[in-house]
């Protein structure tokens, strides 16, 4: 039986388009899958974190309580963000599409996070 999960690589985010792939050959053997993005780092656990999850509907949806258990919860989750009335957002998990939507929208939120470092680094620098 072939591996159909990560590559070996030094980097720990995976790329959505993995998940497309992975879910097309779980999806012969009659195994569904879900790609979850996480955000929130070593802090994460007493800060609070996101779950950002791709898959199926009625699958994710079967798969709520095992989220609603992981995600930090309304007290622990940012209230930083734009307004949501959605328990999910709220309570740090949100199902953001097909397979491999947790993953992309996790690809954008490390694109903005990273830009913004940039520009900050950019403003100090101008500053020294």
């Amino acid at each position: 039986m072939e591996c159909v999960g990560p590559r070996p690589s030094r980097n720990f985010n995976s790329h959505y388009l993995d998940d497309l792939r992975r879910g097309r050959e779980l999806k012969s053997r009659g195994i569904h899958y879900v790609d979850v993005g996480t955000s929130g780092g070593v802090m994460g656990i007493e800060r609070g974190y996101c779950l950002m999850i791709g898959g199926n509907a009625e699958i994710v949806e079967h798969l709520d309580p095992i989220f609603t258990a992981l995600a930090p919860g309304p007290a622990q989750s940012s209230e930083d963000g734009p307004e949501s009335n959605t328990r999910e957002a709220e309570s740090g998990y949100l199902h953001c599409g097909s397979q491999g939507a947790g993953h992309f929208v996790k690809m954008v939120h490390n694109g903005i996070e990273y830009g913004v470092m940039a520009a900050y680094t950019r403003h100090q620098r101008r500053a020294l």
